[in-house]
């Protein structure tokens, strides 16, 4: 029996890219015989972006459909690339056009057995703007003693927003980077508490949407 996929993609203010994208990912994920399920969570609000918050809310919402997930950004577009099901935490990129990939890389397009995405509490909910999130991410892992992998998939690179490029301008850069560093080094104990565990008083869902090839959950952010 396949694994059921659940395709989760942080969104705000991205149409174009999501135009491009979901055309490629349905035909990619039919072509691998891949049972899925894709949602977008859309962030309606106008603070700072957080996108390790909103990838836990749609795991949140979702996770009655899956055996295991990815987390996938709107603006990767992939010539090579697996999908299918991996018995640990893997980094499904080898290779990108306009971005370096560095030892631990976690970002961009990652893969979760459920279970262990639940042993890790999910991301940090509080690096705010781009940025922190996914090293944060693979650094639960390691503390964890969860093993992760890396899959030699390959991606085009859309247009990529300011934000992205220009992190060091993200008011909450140097908070972000701290967190990162208080939790290498100190070993604290803070993805016990900051997490899954900690979702249901950070969002507001505005609606959902059937977009037949997707669903759409649309949240504001506290």
């Amino acid at each position: 029996m396949n694994k059921k996929l659940l395709l989760i993609v942080p969104y705000r203010d991205r149409a174009s890219h999501l135009q491009e994208f979901i055309p490629y990912i349905t035909t990619t994920l039919y072509s691998q015989n891949i049972d899925y399920k894709i949602v977008v969570v859309e962030q309606s609000d106008e603070k700072l972006f957080n996108r390790g918050l909103l990838l836990n809310i749609g795991f949140k919402e979702y996770q009655k459909y899956c055996d295991y997930v990815v987390f996938h950004d709107v603006d990767m577009i992939c010539d090579v690339i697996d999908y299918s099901f991996c018995d640990s935490p893997t980094s499904l990129l080898r290779h990108r056009t306009k971005s370096d990939i560095y030892p631990g890389y976690f970002g961009g397009i990652t893969l979760f057995p459920k279970q262990d995405f639940l042993k890790i509490n999910g991301y940090s909910n509080c690096y705010w703007g781009w940025g922190g999130e996914d090293d944060d991410l693979f650094l639960r892992c390691v503390k964890n003693n969860i093993k992760t992998a890396t899959k030699n998939g390959k991606c085009k690179d859309l247009e990529l927003i300011p934000e992205k490029i220009n992190r060091s301008n993200n008011p909450h850069y140097s908070k972000n980077l701290q967190r990162l560093l208080d939790f290498h080094h100190k070993n604290t104990n803070i993805m016990n508490i900051d997490g899954l565990s900690d979702l249901n008083s950070k969002y507001k869902i505005k609606q959902k949407i059937d977009k037949n090839q997707y669903d759409l959950l649309q949240v504001f952010l506290k």
